[in-house]
């Protein structure tokens, strides 16, 4: 608290509010600090603007001042302080101070003793804080009245480091309606910050360093972990398994040693650990699908069955037939994700006395322990079927698209959603688009009803391609496994040779469009998959993959240059199956054209596969917009020289923008011209004819200019 002194004011027991005192006319002295303490004293004149050179310290005493009147409740009080803070190097820090006082008052801070200029309001903000503006700040609040000064707030300014995690979270095996509490310990430089994951899926309620879980239930189970990040770097926990105790089930590896369910509902667990496919079996839920396990179950009355794997610790894959051998099933109901964070469900209708064969598998080799509950409800009703489901597709920009279903019953009404959304009057068998454009770029499912009974439909993508004036059928997927189910890569270059498997599958082959091109997708509803490595090191959470080919040695240049949120961009090598054997050889966050974009440049070999993805900070989703371009090896050949000049060719990509340089005897090199050309190859008649000249030529990356 700021004081003035006079011969009535005792330095040890000084006034509580600061006061104005008269020096000469026209002349006040305020002190700044205690009486006893006579270092810095600001001068105020009759205006009562200050003025910021220290003047000689004022002695207070009667014969020299006489002491102004302080009327109560007219100087300023400080109500609230400004606050300490600890804060990375980069950060925004803002300091504030409240006061009561006669109006208007006036604001001044004090940084390391001196006032910073153009501080002047009640609210100081320090944009991208560095180590040298760590210490104590204080806010001087004044008026005609009188003044006071804040306690001092301490801004320490740390550098910070990756996390290291020192202890994992425990997994817990627990009884229904137990309480689970996981921790985690790590080490570094702060400030940090923690995001709980559910199988890989970011829990929006799980963003401190301690989680909690009440009345845990079956459907609750799963692998949790915690990425623990600061903004330098994020590390990611171990899996903490969490278990709530049930009954095992005899589900078996042999489809021929197949064991009914006793009861017509009830819930328990199995596992598919070291299980294996057999000759002929089909693709579950039509997705790629391995160590699968099998359960009959024979109802004994009509109605509409739930099989709900909610709780599983891996990626399910949930499918339901009819028939005696593996080779020779009819489908009655599939799934993927419906009972979230990647496990499974099945609504469905079933006949009393049938026998059902249930197959649990998990997607790609994905194992582990898996909750399993079913239910059947006696009705007449019946759940409707899609007999034809929406189709995924890639057009151009400004082409028309359709999603068609059929239904049984045929008159099952039909309602369209988008991202999730309800389409209005979308309610027709088929959802057309006249025109595409980025607002129409998203997910699309239909969702048919009749007699009171509802299911929805496979999800369709819709996405926008352009590679050279002609449209690619490529797709993003939001799981690295579908993009080798999907078999659509991006192909760069020039050959149409056969292409090598880069993990358990080969990309298809066939002809190559173009160097360069831009794919347009979203991401709303993506996530993060279990065992997705942190792509450059960040917190993400709502990822895309694609496939890409390099049919020509060259460097591969990519951003997200016009995407619509906070992008990673990563491309890796596989070396294997599974994110394991993923080798990263490129990332970024930051570095496109706003300053949110992402761009990444890598070398790449003919007939080699990568994959890129595109993930949000910290789970951001929204529209991409992925520019990717092959910059293959240019040539340059003399083809003829004489006394009126020289011919160069230039060889290289299609398309391809490409600057001839000279030098003469070697001296400093000049572009003499820049050409695109659409077949790759041009000639350039040099009438210079300098002696000794020298010539090259380079291609120019399409965004270098950028």
């Amino acid at each position: 608290m700021g004081y003035a002194g006079t011969a009535r004011d005792s330095c040890r027991s000084p006034p509580r509010q600061g006061r104005w005192l008269k020096v000469h006319p026209g002349l006040q002295c305020c002190w700044t600090e205690g009486c006893s303490d006579k270092r810095v004293h600001k001068w105020v004149n009759a205006g009562r603007s200050l003025v910021f050179s220290v003047a000689t310290f004022c002695l207070c005493t009667l014969t020299d001042f006489e002491a102004a009147a302080d009327r109560p409740n007219r100087a300023p009080e400080i109500t609230d302080h400004p606050a300490s803070a600890t804060v990375a190097v980069g950060s925004t820090v803002t300091l504030s101070v409240f006061a009561t006082g006669q109006a208007p008052l006036s604001y001044r801070w004090i940084f390391r003793g001196d006032m910073l200029p153009g501080a002047t309001n009640s609210t100081l903000i320090i944009p991208n804080v560095g180590l040298d503006h760590a210490g104590n700040y204080k806010a001087l609040v004044f008026n005609s009245w009188g003044f006071e000064i804040s306690r001092p707030a301490t801004l320490t300014v740390t550098q910070p480091t990756i996390p290291v995690i020192t202890n994992h979270p425990l997994s817990q095996t627990v009884s229904p309606g137990s309480t689970v509490t996981l921790g985690v310990g790590y080490s570094g430089t702060g400030p940090f910050y923690f995001q709980w994951r559910r199988n890989g899926i970011n829990l929006p309620e799980g963003t401190n360093e301690m989680l909690t879980l009440s009345n845990v239930q079956a459907a609750d189970a799963g692998d949790y972990a915690v990425v623990v990040f600061t903004d330098a770097g994020a590390a990611s926990s171990d899996p903490a398994v969490v278990r709530v105790t049930n009954a095992t089930l005899q589900f078996t590896d042999a489809f021929g040693a197949m064991v009914n369910l006793a009861n017509s509902s009830g819930a328990g667990t199995g596992n598919n650990s070291g299980a294996t496919l057999e000759s002929g079996e089909p693709q579950h839920a039509n997705k790629d699908a391995g160590r699968s396990v099998w359960i009959g179950w024979q109802p004994s009355v009509n109605g509409i069955a739930t099989i709900s794997l909610a709780g599983s610790s891996f990626d399910t894959l949930l499918a339901v037939y009819t028939g005696t051998s593996v080779g020779a099933l009819t489908p009655v109901a599939s799934d993927e994700d419906s009972a979230g964070f990647f496990s499974s469900a099945v609504r469905f209708n079933v006949t009393a006395g049938t026998r059902y064969r249930i197959a649990v598998a998990g997607l790609g080799t994905a194992s582990g322990d898996f909750n399993f509950q079913w239910a059947i409800t006696p009705t007449t009703a019946q759940v409707p079927v899609f007999t034809t489901q929406p189709a995924s597709q890639t057009v151009a920009l400004g082409a028309a698209a359709a999603f068609n279903v059929a239904t049984a019953p045929a008159d099952a009404t039909v309602q369209w959603y988008f991202n999730g959304q309800e389409i209005a009057g979308a309610t027709n068998k088929v959802l057309g688009i006249a025109s595409v454009d980025r607002t129409r770029v998203g997910s699309y499912f239909a969702r048919a009803t009749s007699g009171g009974e509802s299911a929805t439909s496979l999800v369709a993508a819709l996405q926008i391609n352009n590679s050279e004036g002609i449209v690619e059928p490529v797709l993003s997927a939001d799981k690295l496994a579908d993009v080798l189910l999907l078999n659509r890569p991006i192909r760069l270059g020039s050959s149409s040779e056969a292409i090598p498997a880069p993990g358990p599958k080969a990309m298809s082959t066939g002809v190559t469009r173009g160097y360069t091109g831009t794919q347009i997708f979203s991401t709303t509803g993506a996530f993060s998959d279990p065992g997705e490595p942190l792509h450059c090191g960040i917190q993400g959470g709502a990822s895309h993959w694609f496939a890409l080919i390099a049919e020509a040695d060259g460097e591969l240049h990519v951003n997200t240059d016009g995407s619509s949120f906070d992008t990673i961009l990563a491309i890796y090598l596989p070396t294997g199956p599974g994110y394991e054997n993923l080798q990263p050889i490129g990332c970024d966050n930051n570095s496109g054209l706003d300053g949110l974009d992402s761009r990444v440049s890598v070398t790449v070999q003919r007939l080699r596969t990568y994959f890129i993805v595109v993930d949000g900070v910290n789970g951001a989703s929204g529209q991409v917009e992925l520019n990717y371009s092959l910059a293959t090896p240019t040539s340059l050949s003399v083809v003829s020289s004489g006394a009126d000049g020289t011919l160069v060719r230039v060889t290289g990509q299609r398309n391809g923008i490409f600057v001839i340089e000279a030098s003469a005897n070697g001296g400093p090199w000049t572009s003499v011209i820049t050409n695109q050309s659409s077949i790759g190859t041009f000639q350039y008649f040099d009438t210079r004819n300098t002696p000794g000249c020298l010539y090259r030529a380079r291609t120019v990356h399409p965004w270098s200019s950028q």
